[in-house]
């Protein structure tokens, strides 16, 4: 059983961190960078970069899904507080009868990453050692030169620090506190945390961008040049005597150019960024709606046909008094008194056929008909089940019989007449005696009164 607490609530303030929780964060960058030249390690390079900003746009999308889920438990939860002040304005309207109980947190809620899988790696096969030393020059100074991955860069470091300066919505609360309290608190900081971890990640994506584009650079300022390669080799063709002079120079140009192109293809070789799942959000389901009340006890059940008469009887549910009663003059001054008493005892009386009316009326004295005390109510013909105001209203045509014979044995309850005459009771009428139903629920004390227990064996 959930243990009564003290909170302290401020509706609005939960409602208000929902809508600040819900809005949109900034959107990452969706430049695709290009290779920086025809380099197998640069193209390598620059897919790499593309799965992993592919990826971290997926996981930034899970992680606002989950936002959006822990916006909707924090303004269920305002709603269920919502309801407890009800329920609280209704136990202090029920003279402080009654408890409150705090609201509390659910386990989490729905996994929106199921489907995130980790960066994909890009093969790191770059070219051979050894190439020809003018197409070497050439491939390298094909493409835009990194200015595609610069671009890049800069988009996701300004990323990153807009992510850093967005992480305020995630703060605690001022004027909640509990349980639940305490979990969305949580919640939120698992999200704060995974947001600026995803702010290091592109800032470090943004990182290898520009280390590529500074490898190129330095790549192309330490390969011999395309136009340089195709110079020396005019000048080899066109200067036979000057060979010697040119061979050693071209020999440096290859060695260079490998040089260049191992450096490359090892440092080129990114690492896939791969981001953590965001956290899911704290789950707190809406409050249930409100049960529907059945029949108040006391109220009758009406016939289907909607008339409130018994079928078959032409009378009305509730058995009558009857309209006869002492020599002296009926019913006694305090009749309502009377059957209000007797409605509270009604429903304390056993199905022992050997009850007397005397019991209920308080006189002695007169014959006891032979016939049942209920009025004719069609008997068998009554299949439903009879509402407390049927007993009560039993109770009271019991009464009004009990009275008219402790005053002088005249009074005859309605129906009495038409079960036949003589002191003998067949065994069909012993069993007609019998009491259909017996009210003995506490709940139901308000409608028809307080009644000491067990007061049908103290009347015997």
């Amino acid at each position: 059983m959930t243990q009564s607490q003290t909170v302290t609530v401020d509706q609005q303030e939960i409602l208000n961190r929902a809508n600040e929780v819900e809005a949109p964060m900034a959107d990452p960058p969706t430049d695709v960078p290009i290779t920086p030249c025809e380099l197998t390690a640069a193209k390598n390079a620059a897919q790499q970069l593309v799965l992993s900003a592919d990826n971290m746009r997926e996981y930034l999308a899970a992680g606002a899904k989950e936002r959006q889920r822990l916006a909707t438990s924090l303004r269920n939860a305002a709603k269920a507080y919502g309801e407890v002040d009800e329920e609280a304005a209704t136990a202090l309207d029920n003279d402080g009868e009654g408890t409150v109980q705090a609201e509390s947190a659910g386990a989490v809620g729905g996994d929106s990453s199921a489907e995130l899988t980790d960066t994909p790696r890009v093969a790191t096969a770059g070219e051979p050692n050894f190439m020809d030393l003018k197409e070497a020059a050439r491939k390298l100074e094909t493409g835009d030169q990194g200015a595609s991955l610069a671009h890049f860069a800069d988009g996701w470091n300004t990323f990153n620090l807009t992510l850093q300066g967005d992480v305020k919505r995630f703060r605690g609360f001022d004027n909640w506190e509990g349980d639940a309290a305490t979990a969305c608190e949580a919640s939120l900081d698992q999200q704060r945390q995974w947001i600026l971890h995803m702010a290091k990640l592109s800032a470090a994506m943004a990182k290898q961008a520009q280390y590529v584009a500074q490898l190129h650079v330095w790549a192309r300022r330490e390969h011999p040049t395309y136009e340089d390669i195709v110079g020396l080799e005019r000048l080899y063709a066109e200067n036979p005597s000057a060979r010697d002079q040119i061979l050693p120079v071209y020999a440096e140009y290859q060695q260079r150019s490998e040089k260049v192109l191992t450096e490359y293809n090892n440092k080129a070789a990114l690492e896939p960024v791969n981001p953590p799942k965001p956290p899911p959000a704290i789950k707190i389901d809406p409050p249930p709606p409100p049960q529907e009340q059945g029949l108040i006890p006391g109220f009758l059940m009406p016939p289907s046909d909607g008339s409130g008469v018994t079928p078959g009887t032409g009378m009305p549910a509730a058995p009558m008094v009857p309209p006869t009663g002492s020599p002296g003059g009926g019913l006694p001054a305090d009749t309502a008194a009377q059957l209000t008493s007797a409605g509270r005892e009604a429903a304390a009386l056993s199905g022992d056929v050997a009850v007397k009316a005397a019991s209920l009326g308080g006189g002695g004295g007169g014959g006891v008909p032979s016939a049942p005390l209920g009025s004719a109510i069609g008997g068998a013909e009554s299949v439903r089940p009879a509402g407390a105001g049927d007993i009560a209203g039993l109770g009271q045509g019991r009464a009004g019989g009990g009275a008219a014979l402790g005053g002088g044995g005249m009074g005859m309850p309605m129906g009495a007449a038409h079960q036949g005459q003589g002191g003998a009771k067949s065994k069909g009428s012993q069993q007609e005696d019998e009491a259909l139903y017996t009210e003995d629920r506490a709940w139901t004390e308000a409608v028809i009164g307080n009644r000491r227990r067990q007061d049908s064996k103290e009347s015997k």
